[in-house]
């Protein structure tokens, strides 16, 4: 005869239920943030290599015509205009786009002291007389970088302008120069341009909003990599009195001091700093579509925008660029 089942009383229950909740959410954080994650990377990829189809419908103009290049800053100033409700905005923000589109054809050159030149006459940016090592960029991270962009081990007592000339130029030539700029994307869809005003060194601008084109995020979310600022503003680091601030970018300072150092000086002479986040799509030697996106501030006192970061967006294996491209450090 069967022994009877001793039914499980109401508080044996409530310890095995609370047992599984409280393993569930031990457990969850490293099994179900890996499912959600090759989801989400799973779908990150199918739109951007969507996107990648879209762009490569675009009209592109070469950034090495200048004739061509003034007209295709001209087009994509007017897209970005005619989608804009205000009728007038304090920022000058068809400056940045120049900027930023001035940026991708001097990189297209492919020249590090060409570069090392430009940002100097366009924006006072200077090569440090030390590696920064702010937040989580130390100098094995440099190392690492070199590594896998240059293939070479990083000399133990190379200097910062040494360093900067081999990594920027076999940055731009690695497989077969598919990151190196040819044209950029002219169609309306390839343009988004946000503006704020900073009132304290932690405001930012954000992601972009546009619905439309090629993603809620432009290629949708981030898969590819920011540059770490190499070429500092010389208002920075010739700029008297802020010797602690300065040695914390080069001692293994925050992302914070970094910020304050920016940002914080010309916030506290003018009350306010106009901000631009620029994307743009431009074409690779090897036909590659590559979506990036630029932060720009406007210095106050001479009206100069300033390039404070660059981001290529959406690019891997999956996409079509091969290889990960390591992370640029310009």
């Amino acid at each position: 005869m069967p022994l009877a089942l001793k039914r499980p009383s109401l508080s044996r229950l409530l310890v095995v239920t609370g047992l599984s909740v409280v393993a569930f959410l031990l457990v969850w954080p490293f099994v179900g943030t890996r499912l959600i994650g090759r989801r989400t990377a799973a779908s990150a990829y199918r739109q951007a290599a969507n996107a990648q189809v879209v762009a490569g419908k675009f009209a592109y103009s070469p950034l090495a015509d200048a004739a061509e290049f003034d007209r295709a800053a001209d087009r994509l100033i007017a897209a970005e205009a005619s989608r804009r409700s205000e009728t007038s905005d304090p920022v000058d923000w068809p400056g940045a786009v120049r900027l930023s589109l001035a940026f991708l054809k001097v990189c297209a050159a492919g020249d590090a002291s060409a570069y090392e030149r430009w940002a100097y006459e366009t924006q006072g940016k200077v090569m440090p007389p030390e590696f920064p090592t702010w937040g989580p960029y130390s100098r094995d991270t440099y190392a690492t970088r070199f590594q896998i962009i240059v293939g070479d081990a990083m000399p133990g007592a190379i200097r910062p302008d040494e360093y900067f000339r081999r990594y920027f130029e076999a940055f731009w030539t690695r497989g077969g120069s598919e990151m190196r700029p040819s044209a950029v994307a002219i169609d309306p869809q390839a343009i988004e341009v946000k503006t704020v005003r900073f009132s304290h060194w932690g405001d930012a601008v954000g992601p972009a909003t546009r619905r439309d084109g090629l993603g809620p995020m432009f290629w949708f979310g981030g898969i590819g990599g920011a540059a770490i600022p190499f070429l500092w503003p010389e208002r920075v680091l010739l700029r008297s009195g802020e010797a602690i601030e300065q040695s914390r970018i080069f001692s293994g300072g925050t992302t914070h001091d970094r910020v304050r150092l920016l940002f914080g000086n010309l916030i506290e002479r003018s009350g306010q700093l106009h901000a631009a986040r620029i994307h743009l799509v431009y074409r690779g030697e090897t036909g590659i579509c590559i979506p990036v996106n630029f932060l720009l501030i406007q210095r106050p006192d001479d009206g100069q925008w300033e390039m404070i970061d660059f981001v290529i967006n959406n690019i891997g294996a999956d996409v079509g660029v091969g290889t990960n491209p390591g992370v640029p450090i310009f």
